[in-house]
């Protein structure tokens, strides 16, 4: 599809070039800095499917005008504009002008989104599938959250999945060494610094690739570099990774802040993970609701349980009601092998999969996607599940 944006605002211009560009595949853009009589003749010269026009200011008759006659002059282009005036008459104005399209200034990102899906749906191009984003958060810090991330993440890619795992935990965040050795050489702060150049090209070269399938955005540690990471740029980097993986999962840390909320907002599920314990459950329950203030659904909001153990103080059936929630996954407490995991670098379907906390993790993994991690059948791997049995009976 082609565009023709029309604003004199260098600003607006940018941002809507760039969302037309983050989509797979990328509308072509014409930029006209002006108004209506510097668009009709290039409109006329090289005619685009949509055109977009900025009637964020004060808009004249003789505007309005043109825009009908270039409406009836390309009766199959898509109209758009974009306005502040939301008033009757002015919409009533649009709609005869033939205006498709009226988005709301500021420029809401995902109705502009949809709005493209309308027009390529109309013109018959395929836009490339739209990934998930699972967003992990901590009810209280120590809740195993980016252990949990990190190693779904690893499980879904095992089983065929593309993924991306972005470290949103600001500025401490480590998610790349639960299941990696590699150190980063790009982090998120990177990469936002430079959103103009944001592509699918500079988003893959800016990951550490962990495992096939799997990379991982990694944190920035350096306070003041994070401190500048903004909602709109980790809007842009969500926008784009959806069209080209299949899960995006964000640990997404503890501190509620307007990129994490923007985060948040995002995300097709959100997986609060929390621990029994009476702290815990007092944040949790602050923390769902605010999920429920912000109209998040029940079926968004995921709780996870971590390290259950079933002969606890805190009975999971007095929690539940509690926290007004029912937890969709339970995890047991394996605090031996996951801190033996963490402290090799190995996700634990390597370092012990025939543990609990293991097969917990498959199943969450199976229930999100609906594809198993395929068994590791082969000699060896039967040799080392023995051996680990073997260790553990000694151990006893």
């Amino acid at each position: 599809m082609k565009a023709l944006i029309v604003s004199t605002s260098t600003m607006v211009l940018d941002a809507l070039a760039a969302q037309c560009a983050l989509r797979s595949p990328p509308v072509q853009v014409t930029r006209v800095q002006g108004g209506m009589a510097e668009a009709i003749p290039i409109m006329e010269r090289d005619p685009a499917d949509i055109l977009i026009v900025d009637f964020a200011g004060a808009v004249s008759q003789a505007e309005m005008q043109a825009l009908q006659a270039l409406g009836l002059q390309f009766p199959r282009a898509d109209l758009m504009l974009l306005a502040m005036d939301e008033s009757p008459g002015f919409l009533l104005q649009a709609m005869r002008a033939g205006v498709r399209e009226i988005l709301s200034f500021p420029l809401d990102t995902a109705a502009f989104t949809a709005a493209l899906d309308r027009s390529a749906t109309k013109y018959g191009v395929k836009v490339s599938h739209h990934g998930k984003v699972l967003s992990f958060i901590a009810a209280k810090g120590g809740s195993g959250t980016t252990f949990i991330t990190t190693n779904l993440a690893w499980l879904l890619a095992a089983s065929g999945h593309k993924v991306l795992l972005i470290d949103l935990n600001r500025p401490f965040g480590d998610a790349v060494l639960y299941v990696s050795d590699r150190q980063p050489t790009v982090t998120l702060a990177d990469v936002c610094a430079q959103i103009e150049r944001m592509d699918a090209g500079f988003l893959q070269s800016s990951l550490v690739d962990v495992a096939p399938n799997l990379g991982i955005l990694a944190a920035c540690h350096d306070v003041s570099a994070a401190a500048d990471i903004t909602p709109d740029q980790v809007g842009r980097i969500l926008q784009l990774a959806c069209q080209h993986y299949d899960y995006v999962l964000l640990d997404t840390g503890r501190d509620i802040d307007a990129v994490s909320l923007r985060a948040l907002d995002m995300a097709d599920q959100v997986f609060p993970v929390l621990q029994l314990s009476l702290p815990a459950l007092h944040d949790g329950q602050r923390l769902l609701a605010l999920f429920r203030s912000l109209d998040y659904t029940p079926k968004k909001v995921q709780l996870l349980i971590n390290r259950y153990n079933k002969g606890g103080k805190l009975g999971l059936e007095l929690a539940e009601q509690t926290l007004g929630a029912r937890a969709v996954q339970i995890l047991p407490d394996g605090a031996a092998v996951v801190s033996d995991a963490i402290d090799q670098g190995l996700p634990i379907e390597k370092s012990a999969p025939q543990s609990t906390i293991a097969k917990a993790l498959r199943q969450l993994a199976l229930d999100i996607s609906g594809s198993a991690v395929p068994e590791k059948t082969g000699l060896l791997a039967r040799m080392l599940a023995r051996t680990g049995s073997r260790n553990k009976q000694d151990s006893k």
